[in-house]
């Protein structure tokens, strides 16, 4: 079986474990991958990362949040950080991030790609692994 028929396979199964628990993926879900502290977030240990910012209040980041957290829970090599970036404050100076949700991808330390609207975000996370 192709790694790709696997990854379909293994997509479908979890969400049809989450479509019948009724559960739904939380942010909590990812406690081990928020950033706390600005100014760690050009500087996680992998090479190659994104950073999901969103907002608690964000009405946008509620209307995407379960699509997006259900692509995240199944890749298996992409890494998904997470930051809450209630004010603009909340985001590293470099990152260019100035609303919510936005999606970054780190490279290096350096932001190489940016989306910054509902679409561009899950349309970004649609195709990670």
């Amino acid at each position: 079986m192709t790694a790709l028929k696997k990854l379909v396979l293994l997509t479908v199964f979890i969400s049809f474990v989450f479509l019948l628990s009724g559960c739904q993926p939380q942010y909590s879900d990812f406690s081990d991958r928020h950033i706390t502290e600005t100014e760690n977030q050009l500087s996680m240990p992998e090479t190659e990362y994104y950073i999901y910012f969103y907002g608690t209040t964000c009405e946008h980041c509620a209307a995407i949040k379960e699509e997006a957290l259900s692509l995240i829970t199944t890749f298996q090599n992409d890494v998904v950080y997470f930051v809450i970036a209630d004010k603009l404050s909340d985001v590293q100076d470099g990152v260019g991030v100035t609303k919510t949700p936005s999606l970054v991808k780190v490279v290096s330390g350096t932001v190489t790609e940016r989306y910054e609207t509902s679409a561009d975000v899950l349309a970004a996370l649609r195709t990670l692994n």
